[in-house]
């Protein structure tokens, strides 16, 4: 069963750990992906087949066209997301680091979204006990969404050592700006 698996960063050199996986992949990062798109984006238009057999939405990662996953990708900016919402969604996404101080407020937006399963509770549990950690000399953590993706097609080899690269971002860092810049136009608005 693919996993979810946790690599913490380390301070001096920028070096990635193994620390602990969380079974059930499928119930982590696509289910969040799944519900997201369902409340903020209509389903595409559904071919015959697809109303006969009942379908009741069609999902941009099903028919798989670069344009429609770039309108789901791009749900990060959009307004109407809830903060925790935008949080689900940026924390799933490739070379995306959560700093330790933010692992807090990640794992409440995990186990508190209406759809939190048992991977993203195990999640949860992982980014808490990172947070409590003892060990000053973590900066963070590199969240790998699904072990049938290895961290070697991200960087080079998997669970050994890794390095951060200019690729990885502060993905909450980067949501609090988007955030600050909606909470403008919408002052503005007023």
């Amino acid at each position: 069963m693919a996993c979810t698996e946790f690599y913490t960063i380390r301070k001096k050199d920028g070096r990635f750990i193994f620390y602990d996986e969380v079974p059930g992949a499928m119930r982590g990062a696509y289910l969040i992906w799944h519900n997201i798109e369902r409340k903020y984006l209509p389903s595409l238009p559904m071919e015959d087949w697809m109303v006969r057999s009942n379908w009741d939405y069609y999902s941009r990662f099903l028919h798989n066209k670069r344009e429609e996953l770039d309108e789901f990708w791009n749900l990060d900016k959009d307004p109407r997301l809830s903060w925790q919402d935008r949080i689900l969604l940026g924390t799933t996404t490739d070379y995306a680091v959560i700093r330790k101080e933010d692992l807090l407020e990640v794992a409440e937006a995990y186990e508190n979204c209406e759809f939190a399963s048992d991977n993203m509770k195990g999640q949860a549990e992982v980014m808490r006990r990172i947070y409590n950690e003892n060990d000053k000399s973590i900066a963070g953590v590199y969240k790998l969404e699904t072990s049938v993706i290895s961290l070697s097609d991200i960087a080079p080899m998997k669970r050994v050592y890794c390095y951060l690269t200019s690729e990885f971002y502060d993905c909450i860092g980067y949501l609090r700006g988007i955030q600050k810049e909606i909470d403008k136009t919408k002052q503005k608005q007023r």
